[in-house]
């Protein structure tokens, strides 16, 4: 196969969780790995999740045996943030706006009724 694997979760169907959880994942929940932050299992169960799709033999095995070369990192229409004349991210060359300190309103002073009085 010549298509770049995308590292991208949202390509992902929830046919795919299924067939993962039930399959290679063996009952554990494909959101734990997504949300595990090992990128390299995630990796896998994408790789897993796409190209068993067309081809039911590829095995979780085999997604742990592709290249770095097999995935697209970042995504073609993914641009740069983008920068001012001096080079920093921000767009922008006027200065920041200054920052406005959020104080307290001044406490309400009491009343002539709230005072107690003695007579």
């Amino acid at each position: 196969m010549s298509d770049k694997i995308s590292l991208d979760t949202s390509q992902l169907t929830l046919r795919d969780l299924k067939r993962a959880k039930a399959g290679p994942l063996e009952g554990r929940s494909p959101f734990e790995v997504m949300s595990s932050g090992d990128q390299l299992e995630i990796g896998q169960l994408i790789a897993w999740c796409v190209r068993s799709r067309d081809d039911p033999e590829f095995s979780w095995a085999d997604a742990e045996d592709l290249t770095l070369g097999d995935f697209q990192f970042g995504g073609d229409d993914e641009q740069p943030p983008p920068t001012g004349s001096s080079g920093e991210p921000g767009g922008s060359d006027e200065p920041p706006a200054p920052r406005r300190s959020r104080s307290k309103p001044p406490a309400p002073e009491p009343s002539a009724s709230s005072a107690t009085s003695s007579a």
